[in-house]
């Protein structure tokens, strides 16, 4: 009884751990299967308004939201570079979320730019269309719009490998 406390305490560490470790994996997202969302973003090099399917959607594309003020971004970013130069995938969409343009270049500056076309969301405007819980989060979408892939989660091996076959 005198140890009680002190095992429901460990027992409680362990479920949270477990839950922070373990990878949020969305194969369930209520996004896979659907059209990829209607929405317009600024591009971050020249603020020039970008309507997504304009550049998603006639081939396989990923479009990856990241920030600069995210720690599980960076390796996740390098995650971005790896797919970029090592698999040659096709298209890379960033997002900037919730960050401003200075910190989103600075931060690009530093790791290297991975993507395609960058858009900016200082506002968090693509929030409610593509379901975000928050960054890094990854989307495939397929060369007819639909969204065959997600992941709200820093990437593991096993969802870069389904995702070049996804993008391929």
């Amino acid at each position: 009884m005198k140890y009680m406390p002190l095992a429901i305490f460990a027992a409680v560490s362990l479920m949270l751990a477990l839950a922070l470790l373990g990878t949020k994996s969305t194969p369930d997202s209520p996004l896979i299967g659907k059209q990829l969302p209607e929405i317009s973003l600024p591009r971050l090099h020249n603020g020039e308004l970008q309507n997504i399917h304009a550049i998603a959607g006639k081939t396989p594309t990923i479009i990856h939201f990241f920030a600069s003020w995210c720690a599980p971004c960076v390796p996740d970013h390098d995650t971005m570079m790896q797919l970029k130069n090592k698999y040659n995938a096709p298209v890379i969409i960033g997002v900037a979320w919730k960050n401003k343009p200075e910190d989103a270049l600075a931060w690009l500056a530093k790791f290297g730019n991975p993507y395609d076309a960058v858009l900016l969301d200082e506002s968090g405007a693509s929030t409610v269309p593509f379901g975000l819980s928050g960054v890094p989060e990854t989307f495939v979408v397929g060369a007819d719009g639909t969204i065959v892939f997600h992941t709200a989660s820093p990437l593991s091996p096993d969802q870069i490998q389904q995702i070049v076959l996804e993008v391929k």
